[in-house]
């Protein structure tokens, strides 16, 4: 999964609980949705929080993250 602008890659699997209601937040404050899956959300939370993109999320999920514009790897 790839952020709007292409500067964030995602590679994940899991299941977010909330995804539902994270999405319709997300998309309130602009963010556009490419795929159905649920991990789209950690996407566009980075592109607002960064380091802190999973706080307060529910489920359970592996995920690796590829900032391009800070060469920045995150894995949760």
């Amino acid at each position: 999964i790839t952020s709007e602008d292409g500067r964030v890659t995602l590679v994940a699997n899991g299941e977010l609980y909330d995804h539902v209601d994270e999405r319709r937040a997300l998309a309130s404050r602009g963010h556009t949705f490419g795929a159905g899956s649920d991990c789209e959300v950690f996407a566009h939370r980075y592109e607002e929080r960064q380091l802190d993109f999973c706080a307060g999320l529910r489920g359970m999920w592996a995920a690796a993250l590829w900032d391009d514009e800070r060469q920045r790897l995150v894995l949760t």
